[in-house]
């Protein structure tokens, strides 16, 4: 058996005290790494949340389009209701105010209907446009990308209120 001395058994009890914390500078070293690695990372995130927002807003739009698009092909329809729209005719779809989104008539509402769309099966469910503002397009679900009312314009294209501005989701 091998005997150490008393300063042999003082020196280990020194350095395994010292080793039992940790250092303010060795603290002062590990998050200046980590503040280094944050701000790398966050801006290059931001910039993902907002493409796939961009992306979602004009997903919808393009696939309310088809929807639209078909509902016109479809003659049985375009005899009984040219347009899948709340209310109104062909001459009141320049009738949206694109500063508060309001009609000047009520008789009037080319808002889309979302629900007749996916009665029709044009679309998969009325939650398939999860941008949908609930107030003007009745049966559908709002999402983090922002929510819109969609509507048709002069030109029967679909359109948004509010208009997208990248950065900006309603």
């Amino acid at each position: 058996m091998v005997e150490t001395s008393r300063s042999d058994q003082d020196q280990m009890r020194t350095l395994t005290h010292r080793q039992q914390g940790v250092t303010l500078i060795e603290m002062l070293i590990v998050l200046a790494i980590m503040a280094v690695l944050a701000a790398i990372v966050v801006p290059s995130l931001s910039g993902f949340a907002s493409r796939g927002k961009s992306t979602a807003y004009s997903t919808d739009r393009q696939m309310l389009q088809v929807a639209v698009d078909g509902w016109r092909t479809d003659v049985a329809l375009r005899e009984t209701r040219p347009y899948p729209i709340l209310l109104g005719s062909t001459s009141c779809l320049d009738q949206v105010s694109l500063t508060d989104g309001s009609l000047p008539d009520e008789a009037c509402n080319p808002y889309l209907d979302i629900a007749a769309l996916a009665d029709v099966d044009y679309l998969e469910g009325s939650a398939s446009v999860r941008s949908a503002e609930t107030s003007f397009n009745t049966t559908a679900t709002n999402s983090p990308s922002g929510h819109y009312g969609w509507f048709l314009n002069a030109n029967a294209s679909v359109d948004s209120y509010p208009p997208f501005v990248e950065g900006v989701y309603p």
